[in-house]
């Protein structure tokens, strides 16, 4: 059927010039280049020109929808952060800029490092590819008939990772020398940074767990000290009342900054597990304590300035966490030994699946070995 409209068309495209292509070679060769192209027709190249020409500006157009994007976000957010970071941007080539953009505009990444109680920040802002409007278009229409197998890539969100500095100046490596900023495992990693807190807005709870591994090892828990559109999620309900609302008392300066954010912030999660479900034991004890925001893509510069001040809260949480604002805490022996035993839990779960894989390869290794005897 799709093969005959195709014949169907290109018959019709070579009828345009069946009366040029009739004329006799020697007729034609006696005639000047104009009078050749007086004769043909080229509605059928034009046409292809202006599809050619339409495709090239929607490219430009997209692309420089992407930049504007970019530059309402990255400009203000760099500006802020020279006043909170030493470092802003990347050296490339001998030069500073102040982002990086791969994948044709629709990955961005800023980087911020240079201060006291914080190791780096890292911003990445995910955008689809404006300049691919069919591809877009196929992208949705294979999503929505392959939903559970296809990852969605036309999301457009932004995500935040905030490290700390939870290191002594210097630490021993395994070969006994001084190391500066060692790998991080679990086993060097400070106690009190290792839980689960967060707070994660209502509509977007389902998809922050199905996405988010960390998210998913923790209970919701509801509470009128938040805004109505937010719920904790979190280990234990002291965690989540003592970093948040420091000793139980209001917190007006996040209440106000959670209801400016309520049309954008999906989470703002404080986690040592990783994003994703770890496969390998390795993967599960390389523990990285981060604060980790994610949000939907901000539309105008105010949405920007208050994920800005978001940002800023962050970074105090940790301010107060060196300074041992948090730390009585992590005082209380039931406390530590909730978070060790999910951690214990969360850990057996990964080994018991890497023995089934493992007994399972085995299985088949032994039907090969059986197939190749007979």
């Amino acid at each position: 059927m799709v093969l005959e409209i195709f014949s169907k068309y290109f018959k019709q495209i070579e009828a345009l010039n069946l009366k040029f292509y009739s004329i006799p070679y020697d007729i034609i060769k006696q005639k000047t280049i104009l009078e050749r192209i007086a004769l043909y027709d080229f509605s059928f190249e034009t046409v292809i020109l202006m599809v050619i020409a339409l495709m090239a500006l929607i490219f430009h157009f997209g692309r420089n929808q992407n930049l504007k994007i970019t530059n309402m976000i990255m400009n203000p957010f760099n500006d802020a952060m020279h006043l909170e970071f030493g470092n802003i941007g990347f050296n490339y080539r001998m030069k500073k800029i102040p982002y990086i953009t791969e994948y044709q505009n629709t990955l961005v990444t800023g980087f911020y490092t240079g201060r006291k109680n914080v190791e780096s920040v890292e911003l990445k802002v995910h955008l689809s590819s404006r300049f691919n409007p069919l591809g877009l278009i196929m992208e949705k229409l294979m999503k929505g008939v392959f939903s559970g197998l296809l990852e969605d890539n036309l999301e457009e969100f932004v995500e935040i990772t905030i490290k700390p500095n939870n290191y002594a100046a210097t630490s021993k490596s395994s070969d006994g020398s001084n190391e500066l900023f060692p790998t991080q495992d679990r086993k060097t990693l400070p106690k009190k940074y290792q839980f689960v807190s967060g707070i994660v807005s209502k509509h977007s709870m389902t998809s922050s767990r199905k996405k988010y591994y960390y998210l998913n090892t923790i209970p919701m828990i509801e509470t009128p000290r938040l805004p109505k559109e937010y719920v904790f999620m979190t280990e234990n309900n002291t965690l989540s009342n003592g970093i948040f609302y420091k000793n139980h008392q209001e917190n007006e300066k996040l209440n106000d900054l959670l209801d400016n954010c309520k049309w954008f912030l999906k989470s703002f999660t404080i986690t040592d597990l990783p994003d994703d479900q770890p496969i390998l034991d390795t993967d599960f004890d390389k523990a990285s304590s981060r604060i980790h925001i994610v949000t939907k893509l901000v539309k105008d510069q105010k949405d920007v300035d208050h994920l800005i001040q978001l940002v800023q809260y962050a970074l105090s949480i940790y301010d107060d966490f060196t300074n041992g604002e948090f730390d009585k805490i992590f005082m209380n022996p039931n406390l530590l030994k909730k978070i060790e035993s999910l951690r214990t839990h969360e850990k057996n779960k990964v080994l018991k699946i890497m023995k089934e894989v493992e007994l399972e390869m085995k299985k088949r290794n032994l039907e090969v070995k059986k197939e190749e005897k007979k």
